[in-house]
């Protein structure tokens, strides 16, 4: 069953919600901001959705975000192999800011509440891992 974007805005409203009580703010510096964040979200994608998914990210989701203020970096990673612990989600998506306030302000953007269902319709109805994290 794909994704609703109800409850996917939910995840990410928790997240940011956590976020703001752990985030520090940060000091641009002229190579960059000096402890961006980092927002991790585990994507299980439908079988045989891949594709679409990874297209809708390259065409979408990716160029929109770089545009952002604040924005330092987006990845898209696709899980090969665990060496060690347990497996994870077929993708992970690691977006980068300046801080979390700018995170969480492109999260509520009309752009983002569009751009994301290019990616969302490829994912599975279910909890999906996010984990905000303040780089050192």
């Amino acid at each position: 069953m794909p994704v609703s974007r109800r409850n996917c805005l939910k995840k990410l409203a928790a997240a940011g919600a956590t976020g703001v009580l752990f985030s520090r703010t940060t000091t641009a510096t002229p190579s960059g901001p000096a402890h961006p964040i980092q927002l991790h979200v585990e994507l299980d994608v439908i079988p045989g959705k891949e594709n679409e998914m990874e297209e809708g990210f390259q065409q979408f989701f990716s160029p929109a975000i770089r545009r952002q203020p604040g924005f330092v970096e987006v990845r898209l990673l696709k899980f090969t192999k665990a060496f060690e612990g347990k497996e994870s989600a077929p993708y992970r998506l690691v977006i980068s800011f300046e801080t979390d306030e700018q995170r969480l302000r492109w999260v509520a953007s009309p752009e983002h509440q569009r751009i994301w269902p290019t990616i969302g319709k490829a994912l599975r109805d279910q909890p999906n891992t996010v984990i905000l994290y303040e780089t050192i």
